[in-house]
């Protein structure tokens, strides 16, 4: 008996992707996003289907509609939660600080 190697892969979401889920969770249909975005849903149906990229200010808007994460929409990956400041985390590189008097 012969066993193959099968090689795991990381699945891929690309902003489409995203896009179509965000609305399926948000249940908000191409056609109210596409009112909502003041656009035909044609628009809307090219944006989730990877055709043409929508602007930065669009993303915004769909974000706020469906309640999903910009940074999340835009790229795929979750924002830092805010505790990683407090784990010594530096906000602003050294040499920036603001003069103290």
């Amino acid at each position: 008996m012969t066993m193959t190697m099968t090689r795991k892969m990381a699945l891929q979401f690309t902003l489409g992707d995203r896009m179509k889920k965000s609305l399926k969770v948000a249940q908000v249909s191409r056609s109210e996003i596409a009112q909502f975005m003041k656009v035909a849903e044609a628009t809307v149906s090219t944006w989730m289907n990877d055709g043409h990229a929508p602007s930065h200010q669009t993303l915004m808007l769909w974000a706020m509609k469906t309640e999903v994460d910009l940074v999340w929409l835009e790229t795929g990956k979750e924002e830092a939660p805010i505790d990683a400041l407090s784990t010594g985390a530096s906000v602003r590189p050294k040499g920036f600080e603001p003069p103290t008097f």
